[in-house]
């Protein structure tokens, strides 16, 4: 009889492993790239700025440049961003609060990755402090497949929820001309019209938010940057404060005011 046809050719899924995933990067360019990361951070990985959601300008630096060049070369490889935070204190009072940090850090560095250009599987790890090293990333390469399953466990357990700040801003006013004490003179304008209503909410979701105000009771928005955060928002200038994060600010002395907007920027990326 004749030799019996040889096997069909496995399928294109052949290489999946048990969970259905896709071929595993080679080792090869996991630990090219594991080299490669070392030589750009070293042991202590990226630093941020002291309790802030914001790197240092040095290490953004080298982040946007040499280290997304750097893994843009493996587009298979996947990136673990291992968070630390230093000890609970300030803003960041409890273990949990420094967990937050961390993760809101490692959202920020994978988003300024994606802005570089970069395509890989990106998993932010918050870790905490965990110990006395102090607050850093460290770039860690793995297979795609393990990056895929730390941000399905991250969805999962709501980590992925991004802080914001919350104002609302009260946009109608009659036009009145006053003098605060910091010397801006600010003229009202009568922003009476179907198109606005009575107030308005606005998210900030980095910083900087792009906007002056006064030191006056209620605080009235005396500039907005071109092209800033809050230009986009659509933050317009003669707009008061009259809440930010569910807190009532518009009867607050300034310096009150000036700490409930810290602590809330405070809780903001910077890029």
């Amino acid at each position: 009889p004749p030799p019996p046809p040889p096997p069909p050719p496995p399928p294109a899924d052949a290489f999946a492993d048990d969970a259905g995933s896709e071929h595993r990067p080679p080792l090869a360019d996991v630990t090219a790239l594991a080299q490669r990361l070392l030589d750009l951070t070293g042991e202590g990985g990226l630093s941020f700025v002291s309790g802030r959601i914001a790197l240092t300008k040095d290490s953004q630096r080298r982040l946007r440049g040499p280290i997304a060049e750097a893994i843009a070369e493996h587009p298979s490889v996947g990136l673990k961003l291992n968070c630390y935070a230093g000890k609970p204190g300030a803003k960041w009072r409890t273990a949990a609060d420094c967990v937050d940090l961390c993760i809101a850090r490692g959202q920020l560095v994978r988003d300024l990755l994606v802005e570089a250009g970069v395509g890989n599987t990106i998993a932010p790890v918050g870790l905490g402090h965990v110990d006395d090293k102090g607050a850093r990333c460290q770039l860690v390469a793995c297979s795609a497949d393990e990056a895929d399953r730390l941000n399905a466990l991250a969805i999962a357990s709501g980590e992925r929820k991004r802080h914001t700040m919350s104002v609302t801003f009260v946009t109608r006013h009659m036009p009145l001309e006053r003098s605060f004490s910091d010397s801006t003179t600010v003229l009202y304008r009568d922003l009476l019209s179907e198109e606005l209503p009575e107030e308005v909410t606005v998210e900030f979701c980095r910083t900087p938010l792009g906007i002056a105000f006064s030191g006056s009771t209620p605080s009235v928005v005396t500039s907005v940057d071109p092209g800033g955060l809050a230009d986009r928002l659509g933050v317009q200038v003669g707009w008061s404060f009259k809440a930010v994060d569910d807190v009532t600010v518009d009867t607050l002395a300034f310096p009150k005011l000036s700490r409930i907007l810290e602590d809330s920027v405070a809780r903001l990326p910077m890029f």
